[in-house]
């Protein structure tokens, strides 16, 4: 009989009297941000985030290349809805991106993903997206297990149970990824914004006021999937709304680590020797851990605060 998924009892801790009588009055002090803080160390080094980590980076690397290929031939129907000039936009982009990350180690699979921006061979994409998502759901199993641990959850589903969870996250995230990456290239609409910034005398300002709000638009997507992978992979379902304060820690940490990774990048691509050695496909491991670890602390915060309401809920 499968077990009920709980909260282990051994990681509460005693409710504060003070926020028990105030909690619904005031904001939580600096004295609280400090508990918290100190939690979060603690789980950290109980819960041995770095490997959960390692290993969502190395079943995430496994997934990559399937993905990469199912988001390419998702990105190649784009001439039908966008026009060929702006689906060759949007191609030019990512081929640039992985001929920087991968440069002559997957040259293959390059060439792969090229073609399926060319060719248009009917029952591709879905081929295509059936390949990547099977290949996909090992990586998410990993993630939901991750994440059931970072919120002290005693696993109750079993692993056929799993699967389904997991192909419709790697479907989510590839659905997300495609959509990101037209809207920040092509711009709003699938570049349909701007033709009617255009027509009404205001296209200047349009591509003005998108530059500026291109990167606000990733980071809301960012805190919005992740809120949506906290909320579905774990078996424990809160409301919505508790699982905010993690996603937005996690996608800024997201981002904080694709900068660097975009930086490592150029200074790889101006030949520096020193830099260079590692690769670009040890690289883009080492992001994968890095997304791997803000994936799973975000988890830990929101466990922290789900934990901490409880116990205040329960002393008033």
């Amino acid at each position: 009989m499968p077990v009920r998924p709980r909260l282990r009892a051994a990681r509460l801790q005693p409710p504060d009297p003070l926020n028990a009588t105030v909690g619904r009055l005031v904001r939580p002090d600096l004295r609280g941000a400090g508990a918290v803080l100190k939690a979060l160390a603690r789980e950290w080094r109980e819960d041995r985030v770095t490997g959960l980590a390692a290993e969502v980076a190395f079943f995430s690397m496994l997934a990559l290349f399937p993905t990469l290929l199912a988001t390419a031939a998702a990105l190649g129907s784009l001439g039908n809805l966008v026009g060929g000039e702006l689906a060759a936009k949007a191609q030019t982009t990512v081929l640039t991106a992985l001929d920087r990350v991968f440069t002559d180690d997957a040259s293959e699979v390059l060439e792969a993903v090229q073609g399926l921006f060319t060719e248009r061979r009917p029952g591709l994409l879905t081929l295509g997206t059936l390949g990547a998502l099977f290949a996909a759901s090992r990586g998410f199993v990993g993630v939901i297990r991750a994440l059931d641990e970072a919120y002290d959850l005693e696993e109750r589903r079993t692993w056929f149970a799993i699967i389904p969870s997991a192909v419709v996250l790697a479907l989510g995230s590839v659905l997300v990824a495609v959509v990101m990456l037209a809207t920040l290239v092509l711009g709003p609409l699938l570049g349909g914004g701007q033709e009617v910034a255009d027509a009404i005398g205001l296209g200047d300002a349009f591509a003005f006021f998108w530059e500026l709000l291109r990167a606000p638009f990733a980071f809301v997507v960012l805190v919005l999937w992740a809120t949506t992978l906290y909320r579905l992979a774990p078996d424990h379902h809160t409301a919505w709304r508790r699982h905010l304060p993690g996603a937005v820690l996690a996608s800024t940490l997201w981002l904080l680590v694709s900068l660097g990774f975009r930086l490592y990048l150029r200074v790889a691509a101006n030949g520096n020797e020193i830099f260079g050695v590692l690769g670009g496909t040890l690289t883009l491991l080492v992001w994968l851990y890095a997304l791997g670890v803000g994936l799973i602390v975000g988890g830990e915060l929101n466990s922290i605060l789900i934990r901490r309401r409880e116990a205040r809920d329960a002393a008033v």
